[in-house]
C-alpha cells in the first residue's frame, strides 16, 4: 500500500477505520514511529459505544503528551484498519485529545510491527507492506 503525504507538514496523516460495538467510524490518524503503542481519542470510543465507565479499572501505560506524562488506560478495539492493514482485537491506549487536534488516533509501532514501512520524504510517499 502506497499513499502520498506532505513531507513538509508537521505530521503524516492517513485515513483509519475504528470498529466498535456500534459499528465503524472513519477518522484521520497520525503515523508516529516514536509511539510505542497506538492510541485513540476517548470521544471516538464513546461514539462507538465502548463502555468506558470503568476506565479507572483498565490496565494503564504511561503516555507522553505535549502537556507531560499521563497514565492512559488501555482498551481492546474490535478492529483498527489503516493503510490496508486490518488489526482485529487490537489493544490501544485512549485519552481525551485536544479539540484542536487534526487527528483522532495515533498509529504507533505496535500497529507497524511485522510490516515493512518506507517513508520517502523526497517524493512524499509512504509504503507499508
Amino acid at each position: 500500500m502506497t499513499v502520498t503525504f506532505d513531507p513538509y507538514d508537521r505530521m503524516i496523516m492517513v485515513q483509519a477505520k475504528i470498529t466498535g460495538p456500534a459499528g465503524s467510524l472513519f477518522s484521520l490518524a497520525a503515523l508516529d514511529t516514536g509511539a510505542t503503542m497506538s492510541f485513540v481519542n476517548t470521544e471516538l470510543l464513546e461514539m462507538l459505544n465502548y463502555d468506558l465507565t470503568k476506565a479507572s479499572e483498565f490496565p494503564t501505560m504511561p503516555l507522553l503528551t505535549a502537556n507531560g506524562v499521563i497514565s492512559a488506560p488501555q482498551i481492546t478495539l474490535d478492529g483498527f484498519y489503516a493503510l490496508e492493514k486490518d488489526k482485529r482485537s487490537f489493544p490501544v491506549l485512549f485519552y481525551k485529545m485536544p479539540a484542536t487536534s487534526p487527528v483522532d488516533a495515533i498509529i504507533g509501532l505496535d500497529f507497524l510491527r511485522s510490516h515493512i514501512l518506507t517513508l520517502d520524504f523526497t517524493t512524499g510517499q509512504l509504503t507499508l507492506v
